[in-house]
């Protein structure tokens, strides 16, 4: 798996930026054992075909980003379409990107940056969408958030891009021949990056957990 982002350009107190909505829209050729595997550096919202996967407000676990990650698994075995499933993910600024006025050092901590996360879905152990390039991202409505300090929702710059995909509105396609719904909304390339997945080492370990 990769991490992905919007960019580098991070939320303050001073200098409000959107949380960031991706997605992905893939199809789906079958099998007896699916599950989706998902980790971010800040929270996430996942979204399949527009129904919200998520069983807790704040996922994954709350954590340290500079010592430990938590990912969540998710069992999607007949949830998916032979064509135009639609994934999304909306995401939040945890520990990452913490304000809290320098209290606890969280605004001038090294390890502060964007908002990121890495999935994979497989089915029968094999990877059918991972996060990387075909990803697209836009701003969503949500234009300040913080889990201490709350958030900023304006209406306005809602972007229907959680349910179906080709259902109303105008679409485009683009090179990597994903259906991207157009309403008043732009849409971005994402920022990859490597995502270390082993799993115990001096200064990070993942630990999965069912979700």
């Amino acid at each position: 798996m990769k991490y992905i982002s919007h960019g580098t350009k991070f939320n303050t107190l001073n200098s409000h930026v959107n949380a960031p909505l991706f997605k992905r829209v893939f199809d789906f050729d079958g099998g007896a054992n699916t599950t989706l595997t998902i980790t971010a550096v800040g929270l996430y919202r996942l979204f399949l075909n527009g129904v919200e996967l998520n069983k807790s407000l704040f996922a994954p676990t709350l954590s340290n980003p500079d010592q430990v990650v938590f990912a969540d698994t998710y069992e999607l075995s007949g949830k998916l379409n032979k064509t135009n499933n639609v994934l999304c993910v909306l995401l939040g600024n945890g520990f990452a990107c913490c304000n809290d006025y320098d209290i606890w050092g969280n605004d001038t901590a090294p390890y502060r940056a964007a908002p990121k996360f890495a999935l994979a879905l497989q089915a029968d152990g094999k990877t059918v969408v991972e996060t990387d390039e075909k990803f697209v991202v836009t701003d969503s409505a949500i234009t300040f958030d913080d889990f201490r300090c709350g958030e900023h929702y304006d209406a306005r710059l809602v972007a229907d891009c959680c349910g179906e995909a080709e259902k109303g509105g105008k679409h485009r396609q683009n090179k990597n021949g994903l259906l991207v719904r157009l309403r008043r909304k732009r849409h971005w390339s994402v920022q990859v990056e490597p995502f270390n997945c082993r799993k115990r080492t001096a200064n990070r370990h993942v630990l999965r957990r069912s979700a």
